[in-house]
């Protein structure tokens, strides 16, 4: 398994490769367990939304000069790293369920069976799925809903730059 509790205790900015996804995130660690990490992302010297990942999906915790530079960056503008209010990584019932409750849009990834990219609402949680409303590339909410397994999940964002535009835009 993964150590996270390195970058974790330091703070640091890490990048993060995916066993399943052709992806990469860069961001800080604020909080994990023994089945999650939930990281705040960093791209473009910002700080943008968290994403929570499997322990299983990860590959790879990488530090760099870079990295190095990115937290200086943050730094200089007086950008601290924050912990979502409102969201436990105890489990996907637990995470989804605060979702549902702040009608919140959010980004789903997986490359397990089928390749797939989801924005979209959660409309209900049990102990093995999910079911969302999906939102297309055109900001229409689908009514068709979705049923994702929790097992098939790589990478769940939420209150991202992305994430936003779409619930602000998303044609109801």
């Amino acid at each position: 398994m993964i150590n996270v509790e390195s970058f974790f205790k330091q703070q640091r900015l890490v990048d993060i490769e995916f066993i399943d996804l052709d992806d990469e995130i860069s961001g800080f660690i604020v909080e994990y367990n023994r089945d999650f990490v939930l990281v705040q992302i960093y791209e473009d010297f910002q700080l943008d939304g968290y994403s929570v990942l499997p322990r299983k999906s990860i590959k790879k915790l990488t530090s760099s000069d870079t990295l190095l530079f990115g937290e200086k960056v943050l730094s200089d503008n007086s950008i601290q790293m924050s912990t979502p209010q409102s969201i436990s990584i105890e489990s996907y019932p637990l995470l989804f369920s605060s979702f549902i409750n702040d009608n919140e849009v959010i980004l789903i990834d997986s490359n397990k069976n089928d390749d797939y990219f989801i924005v979209g609402r959660v409309l209900e949680v049990n102990k093995e799925q999910l079911i969302v409303s999906y939102i297309d590339s055109a900001s229409n909410l689908n009514y068709e809903p979705l049923t994702i397994n929790y097992d098939d999940l790589d990478k769940v964002t939420f209150r991202s730059h992305y994430a936003k535009v779409y619930d602000k835009y998303t044609k109801i």
